[in-house]
């Protein structure tokens, strides 16, 4: 990246915690108590619910657990599409972009954990008991892990390039990178770029060690020389290092050592997306960089991929609003490593 700084343009929201990034920047910034929103979420043809009290928002007007995927009768897809399209419409209009097409060579990006996968099990369940004819296509597109980037790219007219990454917490701040990296080398003219999460019984099984999953999405409008002097914020991203998912405290030390060394000046504050064992982490990054950290996951529930992302946009809204931090170092720490990108108001400091 070469210490090169994009801008952010817009910011889109879709928690249960948040109504906007404002709110969501307030909460994680002011550590305000969150009242967060609780459904039943079962599996395609369980008998018990898999999970009851999850952290979780309604993105079909039937409730939830009653034979059918939470969300799958949402139009247009599952619950993660929906959460997708919605969070990106939200940064679009924060952009002056919404009511339409966005011109130019604008990118894709996505993160997730499970997109798809949910919409797999309906599609096969559905499949065996009534056959191919009764079952839309429309499934079996949701169905796929690509499914919320190509929904994004196809349902907003993004004339660009594409790319969905899978994988733990730091998977969203991975996306920020490689959207950022396709700004620089001018492979496309914007970005829109997010994570998204779902609640569903193969997260839970996957990861039982995490506490209160959520599920929403968040998204970022980058780059684009029109948006040049109109930023919400900038970002820089710094540093990845696979060698933090060892779970060693001194590959932990010296991966932040090296972000704070990467940074102009020290940050006012650490926005931090991890899992299990998340205190502990945060007390070595508290103590290692001297100011607050604090935890995405104790305000918005455990997001799984779209931890990171939801950090960088907390911290991208805080840094506009008088009293909240101008300069942040968001870090994202999972199974596939660890990222650490920085973030300055593009109001009130300069990178």
């Amino acid at each position: 990246m070469n210490g090169e700084s994009v801008g952010v343009a817009g910011v889109g929201v879709r928690l249960p915690c948040a109504a906007d990034a404002g709110q969501l920047a307030a909460r994680l910034a002011l550590r305000r108590e969150v009242r967060l929103v609780h459904r039943r979420f079962a599996l395609p043809g369980a008998r018990t619910a898999v999970a009851d009290g999850q952290v979780g928002l309604c993105s079909a007007p039937a409730a939830p657990g009653r034979g059918r995927t939470a969300g799958a009768a949402a139009p247009g897809g599952g619950g993660e599409v929906t959460h997708a399209l919605a969070a990106a419409r939200a940064a679009l209009e924060a952009a002056g972009r919404g009511g339409g097409a966005v011109a130019g060579r604008t990118a894709t990006v996505w993160a997730t954990s499970t997109a798809g996968l949910e919409e797999y099990a309906a599609l096969c369940s559905e499949l065996a008991s009534a056959g191919a004819g009764p079952v839309s296509p429309l499934r079996a597109a949701r169905s796929a892990f690509t499914g919320c980037a190509t929904a994004l790219s196809v349902a907003l007219s993004l004339e660009g390039p594409y790319l969905n990454l899978a994988g733990d917490r730091d998977a969203g701040a991975h996306a920020l990178f490689e959207a950022a990296r396709l700004l620089v080398r001018g492979e496309a003219a914007r970005a829109v770029v997010g994570a998204s999460a779902g609640v569903s019984g193969w997260r839970l099984a996957a990861d039982r060690a995490a506490a209160g999953h959520s599920e929403g999405a968040v998204c970022l409008v980058l780059g684009g020389a029109d948006t040049v002097g109109n930023e919400v914020a900038r970002i820089r991203p710094l540093i990845r290092s696979a060698d933090v998912a060892s779970g060693s405290d001194a590959a932990l030390e010296s991966f932040l050592r090296s972000c704070l060394a990467a940074m102009e000046r020290p940050p006012e504050m650490v926005a931090l997306s991890t899992g299990a064992g998340g205190g502990a982490v945060a007390a070595v990054v508290s103590r290692v960089c001297g100011v607050p950290c604090h935890r995405i996951e104790e305000v918005a529930g455990d997001l799984g991929a779209a931890g990171g992302a939801a950090a960088l946009a907390a911290c991208a809204a805080a840094s506009a609003e008088p009293g909240l931090p101008v300069r942040s170092l968001v870090l994202a720490v999972g199974a596939g490593g660890a990222a650490g990108i920085e973030v300055i108001s593009a109001k009130r400091g300069r990178l």
